[in-house]
Protein backbone atom coordinates (compact mmCIF):
# COMPACT_ATOMS: atom_id res chain seq x y z
CA UNK A 1 0.00 0.00 0.00
CA UNK A 2 1.08 3.54 -0.69
CA UNK A 3 0.11 6.50 1.48
CA UNK A 4 -0.44 9.79 -0.26
CA UNK A 5 -0.95 12.99 1.69
CA UNK A 6 -2.70 15.80 -0.16
CA UNK A 7 -2.51 19.21 1.43
CA UNK A 8 -3.49 22.72 0.43
CA UNK A 9 -0.50 25.06 0.30
CA UNK A 10 3.18 24.34 0.92
CA UNK A 11 4.61 24.83 4.40
CA UNK A 12 6.30 28.21 4.72
CA UNK A 13 7.93 27.56 8.08
CA UNK A 14 11.37 25.95 7.68
CA UNK A 15 11.01 24.07 10.96
CA UNK A 16 7.77 22.49 9.78
CA UNK A 17 9.33 21.62 6.42
CA UNK A 18 12.28 19.94 8.15
CA UNK A 19 10.06 17.97 10.53
CA UNK A 20 7.86 16.86 7.63
CA UNK A 21 10.87 15.68 5.64
CA UNK A 22 12.24 13.82 8.66
CA UNK A 23 8.98 11.91 9.18
CA UNK A 24 8.61 11.21 5.45
CA UNK A 25 12.06 9.62 5.49
CA UNK A 26 11.20 7.54 8.57
CA UNK A 27 7.88 6.35 7.13
CA UNK A 28 9.48 5.40 3.81
CA UNK A 29 11.38 2.61 5.63
CA UNK A 30 8.03 0.87 6.09
CA UNK A 31 5.97 1.81 3.05
CA UNK A 32 5.89 4.26 0.16
CA UNK A 33 4.64 7.70 1.08
CA UNK A 34 4.19 10.80 -1.05
CA UNK A 35 3.37 14.37 -0.13
CA UNK A 36 1.44 16.38 -2.72
CA UNK A 37 0.58 20.06 -2.41
CA UNK A 38 -2.16 21.83 -4.27
CA UNK A 39 -2.35 25.58 -4.65
CA UNK A 40 -4.31 27.45 -2.01
CA UNK A 41 -6.40 30.53 -2.61
CA UNK A 42 -5.63 33.91 -1.04
CA UNK A 43 -8.01 34.26 1.87
CA UNK A 44 -8.88 37.92 1.24
CA UNK A 45 -9.59 37.40 -2.45
CA UNK A 46 -12.97 35.60 -2.40
CA UNK A 47 -15.82 34.52 -0.12
CA UNK A 48 -14.91 31.59 2.17
CA UNK A 49 -17.23 29.09 0.48
CA UNK A 50 -15.80 29.83 -2.94
CA UNK A 51 -12.24 29.48 -1.66
CA UNK A 52 -13.04 26.10 -0.10
CA UNK A 53 -14.78 24.90 -3.29
CA UNK A 54 -11.85 25.92 -5.50
CA UNK A 55 -9.36 24.18 -3.23
CA UNK A 56 -11.60 21.10 -3.08
CA UNK A 57 -11.67 20.92 -6.89
CA UNK A 58 -7.86 20.94 -6.97
CA UNK A 59 -7.71 18.22 -4.34
CA UNK A 60 -10.36 16.13 -6.11
CA UNK A 61 -8.33 16.17 -9.32
CA UNK A 62 -5.49 14.41 -7.46
CA UNK A 63 -7.60 11.67 -5.81
CA UNK A 64 -7.78 8.19 -7.33
CA UNK A 65 -11.37 7.01 -7.55
CA UNK A 66 -10.44 3.48 -6.48
CA UNK A 67 -8.36 4.56 -3.47
CA UNK A 68 -9.37 4.97 0.16
CA UNK A 69 -9.69 8.62 1.20
CA UNK A 70 -9.34 10.07 4.68
CA UNK A 71 -10.32 13.67 5.28
CA UNK A 72 -8.96 15.32 8.41
CA UNK A 73 -11.48 17.58 10.12
CA UNK A 74 -12.21 18.42 13.73
CA UNK A 75 -15.79 17.15 13.25
CA UNK A 76 -14.51 13.68 12.31
CA UNK A 77 -14.13 10.52 14.34
CA UNK A 78 -11.58 10.74 17.17
CA UNK A 79 -9.17 7.80 17.25
CA UNK A 80 -6.23 6.84 19.44
CA UNK A 81 -2.77 6.22 18.03
CA UNK A 82 -3.27 2.47 18.52
CA UNK A 83 -6.63 2.57 16.73
CA UNK A 84 -5.07 4.57 13.89
CA UNK A 85 -2.34 1.91 13.57
CA UNK A 86 -5.10 -0.71 13.38
CA UNK A 87 -6.93 1.36 10.78
CA UNK A 88 -3.82 1.49 8.56
CA UNK A 89 -3.13 -2.20 9.07
CA UNK A 90 -6.73 -3.04 8.08
CA UNK A 91 -6.30 -1.08 4.84
CA UNK A 92 -3.11 -3.06 4.17
CA UNK A 93 -4.83 -6.39 4.85
CA UNK A 94 -7.67 -5.38 2.52
CA UNK A 95 -5.02 -4.81 -0.18
CA UNK A 96 -5.84 -1.13 -0.49
CA UNK A 97 -3.47 0.17 -3.16
CA UNK A 98 -3.55 3.80 -2.08
CA UNK A 99 -4.57 5.48 1.15
CA UNK A 100 -5.00 9.20 0.56
CA UNK A 101 -5.05 11.51 3.57
CA UNK A 102 -6.37 14.99 2.87
CA UNK A 103 -5.52 18.18 4.77
CA UNK A 104 -7.58 21.19 3.77
CA UNK A 105 -6.46 24.79 3.75
CA UNK A 106 -6.89 27.36 6.52
CA UNK A 107 -10.66 27.57 5.94
CA UNK A 108 -11.16 23.81 5.84
CA UNK A 109 -13.11 21.81 3.29
CA UNK A 110 -16.71 22.07 2.08
CA UNK A 111 -19.30 19.66 3.50
CA UNK A 112 -19.84 17.86 0.20
CA UNK A 113 -16.12 17.07 -0.06
CA UNK A 114 -15.95 15.71 3.50
CA UNK A 115 -19.06 13.59 2.96
CA UNK A 116 -17.59 12.05 -0.21
CA UNK A 117 -14.54 10.73 1.68
CA UNK A 118 -14.29 7.12 2.83
CA UNK A 119 -13.88 8.40 6.41
CA UNK A 120 -13.37 11.67 8.25
CA UNK A 121 -10.94 11.58 11.17
CA UNK A 122 -10.29 14.24 13.80
CA UNK A 123 -6.84 14.80 15.28
CA UNK A 124 -8.37 16.95 18.02
CA UNK A 125 -11.35 19.14 18.79
CA UNK A 126 -8.87 21.99 18.47
CA UNK A 127 -8.00 23.63 15.16
CA UNK A 128 -4.36 23.45 14.05
CA UNK A 129 -2.50 25.39 11.39
CA UNK A 130 -2.36 23.15 8.33
CA UNK A 131 1.46 23.11 8.47
CA UNK A 132 1.30 21.74 12.00
CA UNK A 133 -1.45 19.31 11.00
CA UNK A 134 0.88 17.89 8.36
CA UNK A 135 3.61 17.26 10.94
CA UNK A 136 1.11 15.67 13.35
CA UNK A 137 -0.28 13.38 10.64
CA UNK A 138 3.18 12.30 9.53
CA UNK A 139 4.20 11.62 13.13
CA UNK A 140 1.05 9.54 13.66
CA UNK A 141 1.68 7.51 10.49
CA UNK A 142 5.23 6.86 11.67
CA UNK A 143 3.90 5.94 15.13
CA UNK A 144 1.40 3.57 13.49
CA UNK A 145 4.22 1.85 11.60
CA UNK A 146 6.21 1.63 14.84
CA UNK A 147 3.24 0.04 16.61
CA UNK A 148 2.76 -2.47 13.78
CA UNK A 149 6.43 -3.43 13.78
CA UNK A 150 6.89 -3.41 17.55
CA UNK A 151 9.57 -0.73 17.64
CA UNK A 152 10.35 1.18 20.83
CA UNK A 153 9.21 4.54 19.41
CA UNK A 154 5.61 4.11 20.62
CA UNK A 155 6.52 3.06 24.15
Amino acid sequence: MKIEILTVGKPQNDNMKNLSQDYLKRISRYLPVELIWVKGEKIASLPAQEIMQREAVRLQQRIDADGYTVVLDRSGKMVSSTAFAGFIQKRQLESTKKLTIIIGGPLGLPDNFRKAASITISLSKMTFAHELTLVIVLEQIYRAMSIQHGSKYHK
